[in-house]
């Protein structure tokens, strides 16, 4: 398991901070629909036990098929005309059900109320003097990917030495990736839009308030950055790019449930997911659990709500947990923290692509969670045959491989 690593404080391949791990114990649904986190109205996401009709599940609730995840193990999306939460909880008591839960709502970390945002700036002094988390501004060329202070701290020039990612494919599960980027091309394979459905990938402003928070396209661009970065830190690697999120940074459940389904079935070897939420979906837990069976590295973002509450699916077994650091080692403000994280890496002020053909810095999570995805193609391609469960462990042996090992003397951690 992942969360069974050292108390290492120490930069490899990235700066990376292991951290004394309890066992994690699922989340409970909640009674109240005031407390219930966000979920799309009337869908329920239920898995039946084997040989059970659904027939039979929406005869006795009133519920119909909407979308089928997967026939052959029984897992469907479901609507109901009455509350969903009361509908799955009822549900999950009939003994055909193996779980029944609502289809709710993840967010890329940054695109959260809060985030700032700095449209059109060219003013550095927002990017380097500890910016809020969520801030951002233009920047200039491809050469600041590889000369920021990101790459120094992790060792960048000495793991390249050894590995450039050649003949790994890293999927980025998010707002889309422009594949064309200047930057990028490439290096960017097939992709799919699960939020439209169709082949067009791209990471793409729509101009309109999705979520209706006020801000508008908020997360635009989100997953070009994070694809620049696993580019800078694995420079071979080819980029999966799988939209999940539209460009407020919302998704839902059932769709990035089938992204990672089709990742792990289409020849990514890493998946990066940089969004989350509070909740512990069985659906989430079942197929990350499967990915790392079929030996497939999965790496989320911790989140920058600055609690050490768990997030989801950071904090699954199956998945590699990033937190993020400032440039001096300590802690980011805002980053999540806790016995549930794994791993930390730069994520103050990264510069990254950003469509169209420009390029941002940005702050997160989100942006310490593709230094870790990348590295983890370093690894792999490094070391053929590989179990997905042991790289995490690896990436510490690699780093005194390479000579990019470098200890810490800070008091602060992300535990």
């Amino acid at each position: 398991m992942f969360k069974t690593k050292t108390l290492l404080l120490l930069l490899i391949s990235l700066l990376l901070f292991p951290s004394l791990v309890s066992a994690k114990k699922p989340t409970e649904q909640a009674a109240s629909a005031d407390t219930l986190p966000p979920h799309l109205p009337n869908q329920i996401v239920v898995k039946l036990v084997n040989d059970v009709a659904l027939e039979q599940i929406n005869q006795k609730f009133g519920t119909t098929l909407l979308d089928t995840f997967l026939a052959s193990g029984n897992i469907y999306l479901l609507h109901t005309d009455k509350d969903a939460a009361t509908v799955a909880a009822a549900m999950a008591r009939d003994g055909r059900v193996k779980y029944a839960e609502l289809n709710y709502l993840l967010d890329a970390p940054v695109a959260n109320p809060l985030g700032e945002w700095a449209w059109g700036s060219d003013d550095l002094t927002i990017a380097t003097e500890g910016s809020p988390l969520g801030e951002w501004a233009w920047g200039g060329d491809a050469t600041d990917s590889l000369t920021q202070y990101a790459t120094d701290m992790i060792g960048l020039s000495a793991a390249h030495q050894v590995s450039l990612g050649a003949g790994v494919t890293v999927a980025v599960l998010d707002t889309g990736v422009q594949a064309d980027h200047p930057y990028l091309a490439g290096f960017v394979t097939e992709g799919y839009d699960f939020v439209d459905d169709d082949g067009d990938s791209a990471d793409s402003f729509d101009h309109l308030d999705n979520d209706n928070d006020g801000l508008i396209d908020e997360a635009a661009g989100h997953g070009t950055h994070v694809a620049g970065i696993i580019h800078t830190t694995a420079p071979a690697a080819q980029i999966m790019p799988l939209r999940v999120l539209d460009s407020d940074g919302r998704g839902n459940l059932f769709l990035i449930a089938e992204a990672i389904r089709y990742a792990t079935f289409n020849g990514a070897d890493v998946i990066n997911l940089s969004l989350g939420s509070t909740f512990d979906s069985a659906l989430l837990a079942d197929l990350l659990d499967f990915a790392q069976v079929r030996n497939v590295v999965v790496v989320a973002a911790a989140g920058n709500l600055d609690s050490d509450v768990p997030q989801f699916p950071a904090a699954y077994d199956s998945v590699i947990a990033v937190a993020a650091v400032a440039p001096d080692g300590s802690r980011m403000d805002g980053s999540n923290y806790g016995d549930w994280i794994d791993l930390a890496a730069p994520g103050l002020s990264i510069y990254s692509s950003f469509p169209t053909d420009a390029y941002a810095w940005w702050s997160g999570t989100s942006m310490a969670t593709p230094f870790v995805a990348g590295s983890a193609a370093l690894v792999l391609s490094n070391t053929p045959g590989i179990r997905s469960s042991a790289v995490a462990a690896q990436l510490v042996d690699f780093s005194t491989q390479t000579g990019s090992l470098n200890l810490l003397n800070t008091a602060a951690s992300v535990r």
